[in-house]
């Protein structure tokens, strides 16, 4: 009996885990040029619409660009980048978002959520920005420019 209700408590708190924490969505709102995202072991073209999910690398050709939509988070991905989304989650206190920025530059407008705390990351080889209701851009080599708000 008591093996019993050691399974029935681990399994009601993974039940509680899975309800209270799931992903966000990343959505491709905007194409120009070549923008392309990894599936697999190939790449295909990104399309208007297109759900992108945690682990997507998405990579920018010359004078092409893509806006994507986190939530009410807003990430734009400059021409010739290449960025991989590492985290999309949220739960009851927070929405949590991580970018690896490989090359290339990408702008956000990270919004705040009425009544959760928003945690957005974007890093890249050389350094990390963390911003929480922030206007900047950022790019690999680790140039930092804030529009509004405080990133660190």
């Amino acid at each position: 009996m008591k093996k019993m209700s050691k399974f029935a408590f681990a399994m009601m708190v993974f039940a509680c885990v899975v309800f209270y924490a799931h992903g966000l969505d990343a959505k491709i709102v905007s194409v120009s040029g070549k923008v392309e995202i990894q599936s697999g072991n190939s790449w295909v073209a990104a399309k208007v619409g297109d759900v992108v999910p945690k682990g997507t690398v998405i990579s920018t050709g010359f004078k092409s660009s893509a806006v994507l939509s986190i939530d009410s988070t807003s990430v734009s991905v400059g021409p010739l980048t290449r960025m991989t989304i590492e985290q999309l989650a949220s739960n009851s206190a927070k929405d949590e978002a991580a970018l690896y920025l490989d090359s290339g530059t990408v702008s956000a407008n990270v919004k705040k959520t009425e009544g959760r705390r928003v945690d957005f990351r974007v890093s890249s080889p050389v350094a990390t920005a963390s911003v929480r209701g922030t206007e900047f851009t950022m790019s690999a080599n680790g140039k930092l420019t804030t529009y509004e708000g405080l990133v660190s």
